[in-house]
């Protein structure tokens, strides 16, 4: 208890020092942009968002996600919970989370999370009156945690992982974290090795569920105007390699590596996706560095041998056209993206050496000859002139990169059977 009591203590004292330099990072960074909107989420943010009467006398089942992915993940999970008879609200880190859950057709409400400390936690359980927290992945908030569990949630988490760097992490403070850990009533785990993790760190009744992202089906077709611009680009017969979630150093052996295969398959055209899309300008030069024709996404043109995306949630859809994808994070040590995403589509998957967060899906795809890891810019560039020599090769590694995935399915259910009997919906 008192460790607890400790670890809660320190957070609120920090949490001002912690503002003041997440703040200055983003000021002095590409995405400083995004404190424009500070003001506004700062009602959300403090735990105090408006909440419509019918929903909070509903007590609805809080979900907490980091992103859009992780949102996406969840949506099966949300339609279960919805044939339960359950409202959900959902909370995001991120703006891109919130839009994507306010999508949602299963969704009643859906805010950026507030700020985790005492003062902003306790002051949205009561403007929301839960009556379940189910966590998804890596969101280990203390005082969300405890402050739910006091008043009584039953708090899960769900596709629940654990990386090389997390794990490092908590272990210097394992007793502090252990108490927080035991606030669930089942961490579902994706992996064997995540488990294990958790359990170290002092979680109960772990289970291996799997990685819900995989029961996704493949994005439906662009449709609408997302569509128009596709149709805009004449690149209908084109092969395609997609490079999504690019970070910053990684765009330029990117474009290299493109001009190379380029002349092993001259019609091949360039998506280049920046995960971030406030770095559109600076991937926007790097591309005009190289001298490769290019427009962006929100302006397309015939002619163009790249598109530049600038804008959310466009690339998931474009996998299944592509040739090759490659996914970013991977190259730069600042923690890889979903790899398995483009496996889903069908297709053969390029990443770099920093898979740590993925270590998993690197090896299966790599053993199933689905996926390739590159070791820096300069083999990225050999791997993808190999692919672009032999279409038709790459085609069956992308069939093989599908079946690799494909046999991971089947989180949702096991994820749901280990929720089911526990949560006080239905």
């Amino acid at each position: 208890m008192m460790t607890t009591a400790v670890v809660l203590a320190l957070e609120n004292l920090l949490f001002p020092f912690g503002a003041l330099a997440i703040a200055l990072k983003f000021l002095l960074s590409p995405r400083r942009g995004a404190l424009k909107s500070l003001m506004d989420e700062l009602p959300e943010r403090l735990g105090s968002p408006s909440v419509p009467a019918a929903l909070k006398a509903k007590r609805p089942v809080w979900l907490h996600c980091a992103s859009a992915g992780e949102v996406n993940a969840a949506t099966p999970l949300i339609s279960r919970l919805n044939a339960r008879g359950a409202a959900v609200l959902v909370t995001t880190t991120t703006a891109a989370g919130r839009a994507r859950a306010k999508e949602l057709a299963g969704v009643q409400a859906a805010f950026l999370a507030p700020f985790d400390y005492w003062g902003a936690v306790s002051a949205f359980l009561d403007a929301t009156t839960p009556r379940a927290l189910i966590v998804v992945e890596t969101e280990l908030w203390p005082h969300m945690i405890h402050l739910a569990a006091e008043e009584g949630l039953a708090c899960a988490m769900v596709n629940a992982r654990m990386t090389d760097r997390a794990y490092r992490r908590y272990r210097l403070f394992g007793r502090a974290m252990r108490p927080f850990l035991r606030r669930f009533f089942v961490v579902a785990a994706q992996t064997e090795e995540d488990a294990r993790r958790y359990r170290e760190l002092g979680a109960q009744n772990v289970v291996v569920a799997g990685n819900m992202k995989l029961d996704l089906p493949a994005a439906p077709a662009l449709e609408g105007d997302a569509a128009a611009a596709l149709a805009a680009l004449g690149w209908a017969d084109s092969p395609v390699f997609t490079a999504a979630s690019t970070r910053e150093g990684e765009e330029a052996p990117v474009i290299a590596a493109y001009r190379r295969a380029k002349t092993k398959l001259p019609g091949l055209k360039l998506v280049l996706a920046p995960r971030h899309v406030e770095r559109a300008d600076a991937a926007a030069r790097e591309l005009e560095t190289s001298g490769v024709s290019f427009c962006r996404w929100s302006a397309p043109k015939a002619g163009c041998d790249a598109v530049l995306v600038d804008r959310l949630g466009v690339v998931r859809s474009l996998f299944g056209s592509s040739l090759v994808a490659f996914v970013g994070g991977t190259l730069v040590p600042v923690g890889a993206n979903n790899i398995l995403e483009p496996a889903v589509a069908g297709c053969p998957v390029l990443f770099g050496p920093h898979t740590q967060a993925v270590a998993a899906a690197a090896r299966l795809l790599e053993s199933a000859g689905g996926g390739f890891c590159a070791a820096d810019g300069e083999r990225l560039a050999a791997l993808l002139e190999e692919m672009a020599a032999d279409p038709e090769r790459t085609r069956e590694q992308g069939r093989l990169a599908l079946q690799a995935a494909r046999s991971l399915q089947g989180a949702v259910d096991r994820t749901w059977d280990a929720l089911a009997a526990r949560l006080p919906v239905g």
